[in-house]
Order: C-alpha cells, then sequence, then structure tokens
C-alpha cells in the first residue's frame, strides 16, 4: 500500500513539475525582436477587411512598403503613414502569436461617435521575416497631437514598445 501512494505522490509531483515547465516555456518570449525601421512610409493598399474595434472600422494589408524618413516625430495630416518595419528572430523559422496595440494620447471619436482610446489586433505572424506594421491617418477625427505609443506583446508580456509624437 505504501509503494501505491509513493507512486501516485511521485506521479503527480513529476506532473505538477512538467505542467508547470510547459507553462512558463509558452510566457517565455522566445527570441528578440528587432526594429528594423521606423518613420514615415509608403505603401499600397492590398488588402482591407471590416475591422469593429478599428476607429475606422476597416483594417488595411499593405504591400511595397518604403521608409520616407526615419523619424520619431510626425505630422499630424491626412495621408501621414508612420510606423515600423520588424523582425521577430527565432532560431527555427515558426509562427507566433502576438498582440500589437497603439495607444492613442486621449480617446479618438469617430464619425459615428465611437470612443476608441487604443486600438488592439492580434496577429498570427511568421518569425525570421520581415514585417511591417503602421497606422495611417485618412481622415481629421483621427490626428490626436500628443504622444502615441505602438507595443507588442507576447503571451501578455511586453516585449516592444516605440512612442511617436504626432504633432
Amino acid at each position: 500500500m505504501n509503494r501505491i501512494i509513493l507512486l501516485i505522490c511521485l506521479f503527480l509531483f513529476s506532473g505538477c513539475s512538467i505542467f508547470k515547465r510547459v507553462q512558463n516555456h509558452n510566457t517565455v518570449f522566445p527570441s528578440k525582436f528587432i526594429e528594423i525601421s521606423h518613420g514615415t512610409y509608403t505603401a499600397e493598399d492590398e488588402e482591407i477587411e471590416v475591422s469593429k474595434k478599428s476607429p475606422m472600422g476597416l483594417h488595411t494589408y499593405v504591400q511595397n512598403v518604403k521608409l520616407l524618413m526615419t523619424c520619431d516625430t510626425i505630422i499630424g495630416k491626412v495621408g501621414e503613414n508612420f510606423g515600423i518595419e520588424y523582425m521577430i528572430k527565432t532560431i527555427k523559422d515558426t509562427t507566433l502569436l502576438i498582440k500589437k496595440v497603439w495607444e492613442f494620447p486621449r480617446p479618438m471619436i469617430n464619425e459615428k461617435g465611437g470612443k476608441y482610446e487604443k486600438l488592439e489586433r492580434e496577429l498570427t505572424i511568421d518569425t525570421n521575416a520581415n514585417l511591417f506594421t503602421s497606422y495611417e491617418f485618412e481622415k481629421d477625427f483621427e490626428i490626436l497631437k500628443g504622444n502615441w505609443i505602438l507595443k507588442f506583446y507576447y503571451c501578455n508580456n511586453l516585449v516592444y514598445k516605440k512612442k511617436f509624437v504626432i504633432k
């Protein structure tokens, strides 16, 4: 009987230990977030989808991205596109689920009266590939002067933060 209790205790202990290691592994960023460039860009629209979480009600995928100017200070005007080009470097190519957050300097109120303090989007990204994210001012209500903060999270842990100042 003692052997059975000992085996059950060993099994439970090793099971908890394995669970803890797996749980910790999932919350540690697997490698390195590399900023390739930041500033203002030109890009061509590739695909547009409806997004209820966006002040404009849309999310745009772009292609043919070109850096115009490396800068942290952005002139607030319709048509201005600013952001970062980046890579998440890992030992082996894989996909990761990350969360991108644009924090606005104050709540943004769109033309329909919707109020947005930030813009969040979960992304499944390929590692070891050049990636791009930006915000383009399409309407006057989007142009909020002050500090815009771009953040990336992996398993709720902040892995990147960039401040842009809109003038």
